[in-house]
């Protein structure tokens, strides 16, 4: 038999095999990859990206998580120094941090883009991922994507020409790109981090992890959406002190209005275990739009887990509703 150049895995050892957890820069929330965390404007995701380079990069808690201290390198693509040193004081900084900072006017003269050239990388951009492995950074955060000079946002395909080699290299290397990014116009009240992503559908297809901040405007609670490739999908409900420009948590966004239509959900997942979208529809007797409405929101909540095999995509019971069952 002929040898073919393959490597290929039987079924067998993916099953019997131990294979190893993912990195965690921050455990159950962003793993090493590609993260996208993206808002609406003003809605507080610069301060939380940067609340997230302090925490690893002083080995504090963030968001009720403890996490690893790590280098951090910030690329601060929107603030000036000035801007960037009133935050951190708010924000309490201490000396000593190992977190360094990239503005935006080196940026464009050292870097220029992150964006590839046909099939090859910029020099720039070539320069920035050898740097980036030389002072071994184990977190990245851009604030923001679209200042990162990666081409079209609306394009499917310069996204993911330009996407994909910094979500390989991000793997590859052990460590975590953070990109702040926005949240388009049509935002409605369903959470949904993946489609409400500004631009191509390719962005939201290639990231890893999608964290997605929802606030109302004059308001200091927001609701932090998680979903990804190595986490569940989570809902937490936030709190902003504009005193000290840091995000509190205030726990799991697992409150939700239990109406007739939602509740006959959970009671057909009760039943059935696990059923696709249209086996819930149909069971409810209710269309399948504002069936997925309705699904959206109780994902959200933590009260339905969406799950995915074999690109087929179903609905169970999520951790929020044993946890309301047995208390």
């Amino acid at each position: 038999m002929t040898n073919l150049p393959f490597t290929i895995y039987t079924s067998d050892t993916i099953l019997n095999s131990q294979w190893s957890e993912p990195t965690w820069i921050v455990p159950q929330l962003i793993p090493t990859g590609l993260t996208l965390l993206a808002g609406r404007p003003k809605s507080g995701k610069s301060w939380l990206g940067l609340q997230i380079a302090r925490a690893v990069g002083a080995g504090e808690e963030i968001l009720g998580q403890p996490v690893e201290r790590r280098r951090v390198l910030y690329l601060a693509l929107e603030d000036n120094a000035r801007r960037l040193k009133e935050r951190m004081e708010r924000q309490g900084w201490p000396a000593g941090l190992d977190v360094d900072f990239l503005l935006a006017s080196d940026f464009r003269k050292q870097v220029g883009s992150l964006a590839l050239k046909g099939k090859y990388a910029t020099a720039g951009a070539q320069r920035l991922a050898k740097y980036i492995e030389a002072m071994a950074y184990r977190l990245i955060v851009t604030d923001t994507l679209s200042r990162a000079g990666l081409g079209d946002q609306l394009a499917h395909d310069e996204m993911v020409t330009a996407l994909e080699p910094l979500q390989e290299l991000a793997l590859s290397l052990d460590c975590a790109f953070i990109f702040l990014d926005h949240h388009h116009k049509a935002v409605g009240d369903t959470p949904d981090a993946v489609s409400h992503v500004l631009g191509s559908t390719a962005k939201g297809a290639l990231a890893d992890t999608l964290l997605a901040l929802y606030r109302k405007p004059g308001e200091v609670e927001a609701k932090l959406c998680a979903t990804g490739r190595d986490i569940r999908d989570i809902a937490l409900q936030l709190c902003f002190d504009d005193m000290t420009g840091c995000w509190r948590l205030l726990g799991k966004a697992t409150t939700i209005e239990l109406t007739e239509r939602r509740q006959e959900i959970l009671d057909v997942l009760a039943t059935l275990g696990t059923a696709t979208l249209s086996d819930i529809a149909k069971s409810i007797g209710q269309d399948k739009s504002n069936t997925s409405k309705r699904l959206a929101d109780l994902v959200a909540a933590g009260l339905v887990r969406r799950t995915s095999h074999l690109g087929i995509v179903a609905y169970e019971l999520g951790d929020a509703f044993d946890e309301a069952m047995a208390s």
